[in-house]
């Protein structure tokens, strides 16, 4: 039996051992919600987000160049840039792969503690750690962290567009093989434990 972590910082499932999860809906991450929440006049980013058919858009260079005048709050801004070009590609040429922003992201149990030491660092409040077993995957993906690490600014929109690619391609780093890698999944899953994890 292969089975996957899910981390839930934000206590957002609210699921118990045995409980089935199914995601084969449109569920924005928050910090979108808060995003559109707090800039109103982006009409364009509110309908490609909630677009059932997930369409590209055009000319999303210039668009995001419009979300420099946009409040941003704690937000991490080249964060939310990223996903959005991302999915950008993935709508133009990998539609049949899941999307960053709708998904839920596994990872695998012998990467456990290197995630921990990232999602959880500095973290103050309780996390639930989910063990899920797939019952169905709609859609699955792996790939690998060092796609997005490598992004620390906008100021070259192409290099973000073959990070991009690579990331979807699933391409194994050259620089860095025994990377951090990451699931993104579709489907129904069955939690087969849970663990309360509290802040260091």
């Amino acid at each position: 039996m292969i089975v996957y972590i899910h981390y839930d910082r934000a206590n957002r499932l609210q699921l118990e051992i045995g409980d089935s999860f199914e995601n084969n809906y449109i569920a924005l991450p928050g910090y979108f919600y808060e995003f559109l929440s707090w800039n109103e006049n982006l009409p364009w980013l509110k309908s490609y987000l909630y677009d059932k058919a997930q369409q590209p858009i055009s000319n999303l260079k210039l668009r995001i160049e419009e979300l420099e005048s946009s409040y941003f709050g704690d937000i991490n801004r080249i964060k939310l840039y990223k996903d959005i070009i991302f999915e950008q590609i993935r709508r133009e040429r990998y539609n049949d792969k899941p999307s960053r922003i709708y998904s839920i992201f596994f990872s695998e149990i012998e990467q456990k503690e290197v995630w921990e030491e990232q999602l959880l660092k500095d973290f103050k409040n309780d996390s639930i750690q989910y063990i899920f077993e797939i019952s169905e995957a709609i859609k699955f993906h792996k790939s690998y962290t060092y796609y997005l690490e490598q992004i620390t600014s906008l100021d070259r929109y192409d290099e973000i567009e073959t990070n991009a690619i690579l990331y979807w391609e699933g391409v194994i780093p050259n620089d860095k093989p025994e990377g951090l890698s990451e699931y993104l999944f579709v489907g129904k899953a069955k939690v087969i434990d849970k663990i309360l994890i509290a802040p260091n």
